[in-house]
């Protein structure tokens, strides 16, 4: 992978990225990667030593690194373990994961996550998160241990005290802990299988599209406002709604929002060497029937 300065930012974080070796360790595919799209992760491999980074995009990695390391440091409970990962082989695939923390009580062990994160993604359904320490608890499970409970422990980059008891949800302090549903191993297992089977046809195959879901679309929609305002009053995902609501209304008008790509456009880095991706140019408009 390619570093680069765009910004001459300090030499340090430089040294930072370029020793910030992820490893999955002696396995075909780690917990992020399984739950992540097959094409992002395939094409990632393929073009490794092309893909450039950086620095300016390595700072919250570095913020996560350290948080990890001070918990590590001050840690010294004997009832958990730290930074362990774990394997195993399903269908001939094997997988592994690292845990931040389990903690081992006498109904069983609670996995836990640090995510150095935003708000949004607090205060919004992260299904990445039930995936992966779900995944996690498989592995454990395999094992021969009991699991209990799943917990991420958030630290929020942009977290504001002004906005408490203001926004509605908004979390009241800058660490928020969220428990996280715990599968049966039954869905678990399945889960996995399903992900193997994926990323296996697509070693084997063209990379099929991302889902819309891995693409972070943003669906089409039809907002009604007055001609030249820049605040709808209501906004439809149905346009036959939105003309209902303009009908009869000289005031009133409907204005067209196309859908978006947000992942693709804004946060994949391998969009330059993805059909879809390069399709898009500059545009913000998706094509809805693509994923068909």
């Amino acid at each position: 992978m390619i570093i680069t300065n765009k910004y001459n930012l300090p030499e340090v974080l430089i040294r930072f990225a370029q020793g910030k070796h992820y490893s999955r360790g002696d396995a075909h595919r780690s917990v992020t990667q399984l739950i992540n799209s097959p094409r992002i992760v395939a094409l990632e491999e393929r073009h490794h030593e092309e893909l450039e980074q950086d620095i300016s995009d390595v700072l919250f990695s570095l913020l996560g690194t350290a948080t990890h390391y001070i918990l590590d440091k001050y840690s010294d409970e004997s009832t958990v373990i730290r930074e362990q990962r774990m394997f195993a082989t399903v269908n001939g695939w094997r997988i592994s994961g690292a845990m931040d923390r389990q903690e081992i009580t006498a109904a069983g062990r609670i996995i836990e996550d640090w995510k150095v994160t935003s708000v949004y993604a607090v205060m919004n359904e992260k299904i990445d998160w039930e995936y992966q320490l779900n995944c996690y608890a498989f592995l454990v499970r395999l094992a021969g241990h009991r699991v209990c409970k799943l917990m991420i422990n958030a630290v929020i980059r942009d977290w504001a005290k002004r906005n408490v008891g203001k926004v509605e949800g908004y979390p009241p302090a800058p660490l928020h802990q969220i428990e996280i549903p715990l599968w049966t191993f039954e869905e678990q297992e399945a889960f996995v299988k399903e992900r193997i089977a994926l990323h296996a046809a697509t070693v084997m195959d063209d990379a099929p599209l991302c889902t819309p879901d891995e693409r972070w679309m943003k669906p089409s929609t039809w907002a009604v406002q007055k001609p030249g305002a820049k605040r709808a009053l209501k906004v439809f995902l149905v346009e036959s709604e939105a003309q209902e609501m303009v009908a009869g209304k000289k005031d009133l008008e409907v204005v067209h929002r196309p859908g978006v790509n947000t992942r693709c456009l804004n946060f994949c880095r391998v969009r330059q060497f993805c059909d879809f991706g390069k399709q898009l140019g500059e545009s913000n408009e998706a094509d809805s029937n693509s994923a068909s």
